[in-house]
């Protein structure tokens, strides 16, 4: 499986190749952050993706120690092009920290 590891200060500036179309649990991201929970040990994280068409929907992530792990599915590469996600932290009722990225 490929892994990719990127750090939440790169998520802006780094744009990630999650896979090809018909690729199916090839590729993880995986999202150290560390940062977010040293302040917030309790926030949970929330994934959304934007693909290239088609509507916004939810991804299940896994929160492993300090980092969260995307595993790409063949959904995630249905459509070739350019797409958008975006990890949101809460804390309780509060939404503490997003990241968008591309």
């Amino acid at each position: 499986m490929r892994t990719v590891n990127i750090n939440l200060r790169e998520i802006t500036t780094e744009i990630i190749l999650i896979g090809l179309e018909g690729e199916q649990n090839s590729s993880q991201i995986v999202f150290d952050v560390a940062e977010i929970l040293s302040v917030y040990p309790d926030a949970t994280v929330g994934l959304t993706v934007k693909p290239p068409q088609g509507e916004i929907y939810p991804k299940a992530v896994e929160k492993v120690g300090n980092t969260v792990v995307w595993t790409i599915s063949s959904s995630d590469c249905a459509i070739p092009g350019d797409g958008e996600y975006q990890l949101t932290f809460n804390d309780g009722e509060s939404i503490v920290k997003t990241f968008r990225g591309y």
